[in-house]
């Protein structure tokens, strides 16, 4: 990962992350022996091109709206201004 990045999006990391071929996921070695107890997936890198997932919002006082295009680390915020809530921000 380019240093800017990991500082930007992963800055409890120090030195060197590397990111999966497209299609593959590192696995913890146990997989390819038995069966996954895995329910999903995460931890790709936010900026990798094709990393997109759904995000819905329904319920009693939410308004219909489109977001478009978002970054995944900012669900968080997303979901709290959906909700009319602030979430703390972590001790670094």
């Amino acid at each position: 990962m380019p240093p800017d990045e990991l500082k930007r999006y992963a800055p409890q990391l120090l030195g060197t992350a590397f990111e999966p071929a497209p299609h593959v996921v590192f696995g913890n070695g146990k997989e390819a022996r038995e069966a996954s107890k895995t329910k999903g997936n995460h931890g790709f890198w936010p900026t990798r091109p094709d990393y997109h997932s759904i995000f819905l919002l329904s319920g009693p006082g939410i308004k219909p709206g489109k977001l478009g295009t978002i970054e995944m680390v900012s669900l968080k915020d997303r979901l709290a201004n959906a909700l009319g809530v602030s979430c703390p921000t972590p001790l670094q």
